[in-house]
């Protein structure tokens, strides 16, 4: 958990729900309970094989693997006879100590009224009876349906004494069960999280006002996030609501890349982004947090959530009443999130680049199907030396828009004047380079993608005109941010003119300085998380390819890789990659080349980790 609690709310909620649930499946006691069952398997054993209505006893375990005591230091024991695993009802034998009568059951006895109404009798570390909350023990625990044992790991499979696998599922908030695909599934009410509920139905105070539109003026409001709703909601700063947007509508949520208080909301079926201003940085933060969970099956990192050999859990939070400092008010609906017991997600991404050498797209059908498969989650796809007919943009994203189908999003076109997806309106640094960027992803990554930028380069001097025909030294740089994750993306051509190797790197050095997007004040070696390089480098004309020598001397691209697969081939298209050491790994899948395509080309496959 974070330091500071009141600058992470998720993180506070996510804290609250462990606490909740340790409650619940009786804190750390996961692993005392495999320990009890081990300890008491021997014995439950002996006790199947005795004769039809012989009581047997087994000792009896705590819900941390202990074993039970009373207070003259006794063990104590439970009864298990024929009759109950007939399933009768199990009689109280002698020389047994009866667990319930000592509060370690469900509830006392006696108590079973308190226990339908607020809480169970149970004992506290004293020995005394004390009154527990009754969200926290209404499902607590659940009875063995062929022993009467009580368990207290509320998500166990097995019965702790006669090893017996669970039968009957309770419904209640604060229990887990297993769903079909291997992931347990835990509900609880919002009323649990006290104080921390109020971030369920979170409101801010905010500035509004509309960054595209010099005549829209800035107003005071308070945005509300309903998280059972799903919806968020424009209201003045006494809460009346002017207008609600459905959360299944937002495909975006941008943090400002250098001011730390400014935030933009992209929903489909509105007419302008929604920009926001915080008053603080800290509630920023918590606004991005509660609106991360408005995406459709929106995954945490809380591997509390998840027990032993199982990677996600789903947690379902129902909603009775929210606390605002002392103030309750109701709540209706059910949401959930997914808990992962890993920090990140694994994403396919695909790089490569063709060369059209200044020829228009050809009719490749299932030869560029081949090039470029359909099983990546997000595709960065350069195209060199772009004929001038094709430079307004319009040809390229008709003929990806159709090649990749419904199941993608064309997020970047670099040579179109207007980018919806990317949220961006013109292009950026020189005019009409001949190389472009596309870049395409899934529709479940969409949501996920913010703060796209471009930024297109000439070598200086250069015209950039549109009908010029020349392969000159020119660059594209794209940057986007997936999740917590942010990834840089540099097409380069050098001219294959230049035989000096220093000549050569002094150009690439001279695109890398100029690249301008996301902050410009941090050094583009160390801008992102993940950084490649691909395109034309030219420096297979050089008598021997010197970019391997180049590159370990640190004389240019510093720490960058190549798959060693093509390394000796000396081709005229190359892909390179560095990703920053403590927090991001790549993984190389692919790097191949199809001279099918009748193009110089070249691709590669990654599985970058992308943080949660």
């Amino acid at each position: 958990m974070a330091s500071d609690p009141e600058t992470y709310t998720w993180e506070m909620i996510i804290y609250t729900l462990r606490e909740a649930y340790n409650a619940a499946a009786g804190g750390e006691g996961g692993e005392g309970a495999e320990a009890a069952a081990e300890g008491g398997e021997e014995a439950a054993a002996e006790a199947a094989e005795g004769a039809e209505g012989e009581q047997q006893y087994v000792q009896a375990y705590d819900e941390e693997g202990n074993p039970m005591y009373d207070e003259e230091g006794n063990p104590v024991y439970y009864a298990v006879d024929g009759a109950a695993a007939d399933g009768e009802e199990q009689p109280e034998g002698e020389g047994g100590l009866d667990l319930e009568a000592q509060g370690y059951g469900e509830y006392a006895e006696g108590d079973e009224e308190a226990y339908a109404e607020e809480g169970v009798t149970e004992l506290n570390e004293d020995g005394e009876a004390q009154d527990t909350e009754q969200a926290a023990v209404d499902t607590a625990s659940w009875t063995c349906t062929k022993c009467t044992f009580v368990n207290k790991v509320i998500d166990a499979a097995v019965c702790a004494v006669c090893r017996v696998p669970r039968t009957c599922e309770q419904e209640g908030p604060g229990h887990v069960e297993r769903n079909a695909e291997g992931r347990t599934e835990l509900k609880l009410r919002s009323d649990m999280l006290k104080e921390k509920s109020k971030y369920l139905k979170g409101q801010f105070k905010v500035v509004k006002y509309n960054a595209d539109s010099i005549l829209s003026g800035k107003k005071d409001r308070l945005f509300e996030i309903d998280f059972f709703k799903r919806e968020f909601r424009n209201c003045s700063t006494g809460g009346t609501q002017s207008f609600a947007l459905q959360s299944a509508n937002l495909y975006r949520v941008e943090r400002h890349i250098s001011n730390p208080l400014n935030l933009k909301l992209l929903f489909f079926k509105s007419p302008h982004p929604i920009d926001l201003i915080f008053p603080t940085c800290a509630d920023r933060q918590r606004f991005v947090e509660v609106a991360a969970l408005q995406r459709k099956n929106p995954v945490v990192w809380a591997p509390n959530f998840c027990r032993e050999n199982v990677k996600e859990s789903i947690v379902k939070i129902e909603g009775n009443k929210i606390d605002r400092g002392g103030k309750s008010e109701p709540a209706e609906g059910t949401g959930m999130f997914i808990a992962s017991r890993m920090p990140y997600e694994v994403l396919s991404v695909w790089a490569g680049t063709i060369n059209l050498q200044f020829r228009g797209l050809p009719n490749m059908g299932e030869k560029l199907e081949e090039f470029c498969p359909m099983e990546h989650d997000v595709y960065v796809l350069g195209l060199q030396d772009v004929p001038s007919s094709m430079r307004d943009g319009k040809q390229i994203q008709e003929f990806f828009t159709a090649f990749f189908g419904q199941n993608f999003y064309l997020l970047l076109n670099t040579s179109s004047d207007s980018n919806v997806f990317a949220g961006i309106e013109g292009r950026k640094g020189d005019k009409n380079p001949p190389g472009a960027v596309v870049v395409v992803v899934r529709r479940n990554v969409l949501a996920k993608v913010a703060n796209i930028d471009f930024f297109e380069m000439n070598e200086p001097g250069q015209s950039g005109k549109k009908n010029k025909e020349t392969s000159d030294v020119y660059g594209v740089f794209v940057a986007l941010r997936i999740q917590e994750t942010t990834i840089g993306v540099l097409l380069a051509n050098l001219t294959p003119n230049l035989t000096d190797v220093n000549a050569r790197n002094g150009k690439l050095q001279m695109l890398m300085s100029r690249i301008k997007c996301h902050d410009p004040l941090i050094d583009i070696s160390v801008r992102f998380d993940y950084f490649f390089v691909l395109g034309s480098l030219g420096y297979h004309t050089l008598p021997t390819d010197e970019l391997h020598a180049q590159v370990q001397g640190q004389l240019v691209l510093t720490d960058f890789k190549e798959w060693d697969i093509l390394a000796d081939m000396c081709l005229p298209d190359r892909v390179l990659y560095w990703h920053r050491a403590r927090s991001a790994k790549a993984s190389q899948q692919q790097y191949s080349t199809a001279p099918h395509l009748g193009m110089p080309n070249i691709l590669a496959v990654f599985d970058l980790y992308v943080l949660r």
